[in-house]
This record gives structure tokens, C-alpha cells and sequence, in this order.
């Protein structure tokens, strides 16, 4: 691990942070200076195989917990519950009103006939409901429904089936800012490479300004470069993040089984989440304080803050069943740098480690493998006595069937923590890497809902003087 100490008092941008932030740029992933090698911000100009030399490097299986066998097919075998009234296609309804789900059928329908309270309504790869009232009017068959679960459709049976997350060109993707969700056809700028394929989103919100720039490569990798300002063009700037790297191709593995109406096995397994990115960071006076998530056990949930996120979405039917698998990039912060105050640091990061989770009828399991962590940090320094952090979390994954999340996140997370305190005189930098899932599988009839970390590693870039911890 090699590093570069910097740590001076001074009340402006030294040189080593302007170069931080301007004249130098974080290399990529094959040691560039950028993606395309000419320190551009376009990116994608790598052509090797995987989209960069970390990505086309062959994955490492030790250790594999995988329960579906590479290259298996996709299996619905299933046997429907007695009250099941499946329809397979739309054509008989002839509306759905909001926010209740109240259906209305043709009079007609055979299967809406034999709608009745407690029937299981299952509509092939749209939706499931239970239906709670039933009234027929001259010409309709009105269904109201509630909530169902996936046991109460299944009675015995196997769903399997594996997702190969490819970032190609035609990739949907979006960005979510707060609770806000923006298409990239309409309320962000996309820009074009001669190849249609690089995606730029440019936000503004809550006092932070935002840009993204996403492109594929080749291999199914994709490079990204990542940059949020507070206080952009509202006097000096008070803080700056950047990421920039590479996310490659990975394999998202499921597999469900029924017996009786009862859940007795799932699991979900991410083979080979390769990540090679750049950190960097910068704070500067007036007073700067953040409140926002920094990913160390066990506070790992959903936490309230600003937090851009980009996603794919990666839709599937198996058999009849929809499911749905997104996959993340966001930032985590946190920090607070007194009034004339200034500090900085970078660092790059390569990873590579399986994230898993299985239940088994009763029992949690977490199945993570983190195989490997590089750590390399060049530039670090805090004029003050001061504590920040900032950090990447990606990919996180979220997985939902027929649109209810069952994984609402399971997530890789690295990020940067430097600490400086005059009594006791301590100059700490570290970075850290954790593994974490979030799960709730009340649609698939088990109420079975929490948080488990997968694995925790720290490694110590800088450690100076009486520290105590």
C-alpha cells in the first residue's frame, strides 16, 4: 500500500488539493488517466475484454456458496392453490382503480365467475391479490382485493433462475434523487458519443448539485464517474466528492421452493461483484457539517439523507411470475470540518466478493465471500482537528417479485474515514469495506424481516501519533 501524507495548516486550497480536483484525474481502472487514456471525462474508451484490465481478469470462485449450478436453466414448476382463479391475459378486465385495486371484469369472463371472497386473483405476470368483496352489476363483475402472498398462489413448487447483469447500450437506466425518480428521456440531459450509448445526469437539489456520466464498455462492464458539490455558486465551496471507476458483469442467482403453501428454502446469491473505482474528497471552510450514513455495523439500513442514486433495472418472467432485479450505485457522507478548516484525500479501491443470503425454512443464513480488497491512497490531509467520511456504495441490488421488494438492498460499501484530533494527538485514515443485506419476505408468506452484515474489513492507510483505538 503506498501513500503521501500531507498534513499542514492552512486556511485556502493548497496545491495538493486543487490537483486533487483539477489538475490531475483518478486513473482508471488499467492505470490511465481516465477510461478513453487521454483523461477526458467521455470515458469507454477501453475495448479490451470486460471493459478494463480488472474486469477481464477471470473471477474467483473459492469459496462459492451458489446453491444454483452455473449455466442452469431458468425452472417454474408449480402447482396452484385451490383458490387460486388465474387469468392469463388482460382481456377480460376492463379496468383497475387506484389505490385499492379494485378490478372490474367483463360479465362474460368465465374466471371472473368464479371470483368469490378469499380467491386468490392471479393475473399471468401482472399481478396477485386476494379478493375481499364481490358484487355484480348489469354489466360488470366488480372484484375488491387486498394484499396476497406468494404461498397463498403456490402450493408446492420451484422457481429458479438466474440474471446476467450486463451493462450493455440498451440498458434502462435511471436516477433517483431523495424520493424522486427522473427518466433520462425527460428530466435529465443525456448526451451522445458518436455510439449512442454514454448517458450524462445533471441534478440539482436540497443545496447539492449532481452530475453522472454512465458508459457501457465492452464485456458488459460499465465505467462511471460521479461528482456531488455542496454550496456550488452560493460563496466558497464547502464540500466535494468524486467517484470514478468501473462496475463489472456479474451473475444474480434465485431460488425459491413450496411444499405444502409453506416457504421452505430461498436464496439469493451475487457471483463475482467486481468494483474498481477512485475516491476522492474534499472539504473547505465556512463550516461544514453532514448528517448521512456511514455504513458501520450494525447501522446499515435505509438511513434519511441525501443520496443520488443511478439504477438498472433488470425485469424478468419466470413462468408466470414477474420479477424484477435493480442494481444501484449511491454515495454514502459524513462529516464535520471547523470554520477555516480544510482537508482532503484519495484513494482507489478494487474489490471482488460474492454476496449471498439464504433462509431455510426457520433460519437466516448470509452467504458473503469477500475475496479480495486493494487499497491504494495517495493524497490525504486535514488542517484541523476534524472528522469526515466518504464513501461508494456499489452495485447495491434490489430484488422484488411482482413489484414488492423481497431484498430491498444487498450491497457492497467502501469508503474513506480520516480523523485528526489534537488531545490525544491522533492522525487516523482508514479504509473500509462491508457487505451488507437488508431482507423482507412478507410476499413470500414469511414474516421474516431484518439486517445482516456480511463481512467488515478495515485497513489502516495512516496512523499517527497516541491514537488510542
Amino acid at each position: 500500500m503506498k501513500r503521501k501524507t500531507s498534513v499542514v495548516a492552512f486556511a485556502v486550497l493548497s496545491s495538493s488539493l486543487l490537483a486533487c480536483w483539477g489538475g490531475s484525474r483518478p486513473s482508471g481502472g488499467d492505470g490511465s488517466p481516465g477510461p478513453g487514456g487521454d483523461g477526458s471525462s467521455q470515458g469507454g474508451g477501453s475495448t479490451s475484454e470486460g471493459g478494463g484490465t480488472y474486469c477481464a481478469e477471470p473471477n474467483d470462485t473459492t469459496g462459492n456458496l451458489n446453491p444454483v449450478e452455473p449455466g442452469a436453466a431458468d425452472v417454474a414448476e408449480l402447482t396452484f392453490t385451490e383458490a387460486t382463479v388465474a387469468f392469463e391475459s388482460t382481456e377480460d378486465i376492463l379496468s383497475v382503480e387506484q389505490p385499492n385495486q379494485t378490478y372490474r371484469f367483463k360479465k362474460t369472463s368465465t374466471q371472473a365467475q368464479a371470483l368469490k371472497p378469499g380467491s386468490i386473483l392471479f393475473i399471468h405476470e401482472t399481478a396477485l391479490r386476494k379478493v375481499s368483496r364481490v358484487h355484480v352489476t348489469d354489466d360488470e363483475i366488480v372484484a375488491e382485493t387486498e394484499e396476497a402472498t406468494l404461498n397463498e398462489l403456490i402450493r408446492d413448487g420451484v422457481l429458479q433462475w438466474t440474471t446476467d447483469v450486463h451493462f450493455g447500450p440498451n440498458s434502462w437506466v435511471q436516477l433517483q434523487v431523495g424520493n424522486k425518480t427522473y427518466e433520462i428521456q425527460r428530466s435529465v440531459h443525456e448526451e451522445y458519443d458518436g455510439q449512442d450509448t454514454q448517458k450524462k445526469f445533471e441534478i440539482s437539489y436540497d443545496g447539492w448539485d449532481f452530475e453522472m456520466v454512465l458508459k457501457p464498455e465492452a464485456g458488459g462492464s460499465t465505467w462511471f464517474a460521479f461528482e456531488a458539490k455542496q454550496g456550488a455558486g452560493a460563496g466558497p465551496l464547502r464540500a466535494r466528492f468524486k467517484a470514478e471507476g468501473r462496475l463489472c458483469r456479474f451473475t444474480a442467482s434465485n431460488r425459491m421452493e413450496y411444499r405444502n403453501s409453506q416457504l421452505v428454502s430461498f436464496s439469493n446469491y451475487n457471483a463475482n461483484t467486481k468494483a474498481d473505482l477512485t475516491l476522492s474528497m474534499a472539504f473547505t471552510t465556512p463550516p461544514s457539517r453532514f448528517e448521512g450514513e456511514i455504513p458501520r455495523p450494525p447501522a446499515m439500513g435505509e438511513a434519511p439523507g441525501v443520496r443520488p442514486f443511478a439504477f438498472w433495472t433488470f425485469p424478468a418472467r419466470i413462468g408466470p411470475i414477474p420479477v424484477n432485479l435493480r442494481v444501484r450505485i449511491y454515495f454514502l457522507y459524513f462529516g464535520y470540518v471547523p470554520a477555516f478548516g480544510t482537508a482532503h484525500a484519495l484513494a482507489h479501491f478494487k474489490y471482488e466478493s460474492d454476496l449471498g443470503f439464504q433462509y431455510t425454512g426457520g433460519d437466516v443464513l448470509v452467504q458473503g465471500v469477500p475475496r479480495r480488497l486493494g487499497v491504494e491512497s495517495e493524497d490525504f490531509g486535514l488542517s484541523t482537528p476534524a472528522s469526515l467520511a466518504w464513501g461508494f456504495g456499489i452495485p447495491q441490488l434490489e430484488l422484488s417479485v411482482f413489484g414488492v421488494p423481497v431484498i430491498p438492498w444487498i450491497r457492497n460499501a467502501v469508503w474513506l474515514q480520516h480523523d485528526l484530533t489534537f488531545v490525544p494527538i491522533c492522525n487516523k485514515l482508514t479504509a473500509n469495506w462491508a457487505g451488507a443485506v437488508g431482507y423482507h419476505l412478507s410476499i413470500l408468506g414469511v414474516q421474516a424481516t431484518g439486517i445482516k452484515n456480511l463481512w467488515m474489513r478495515e485497513e489502516s492507510i495512516l496512523r499517527q501519533e497516541a491514537c488510542r483505538d
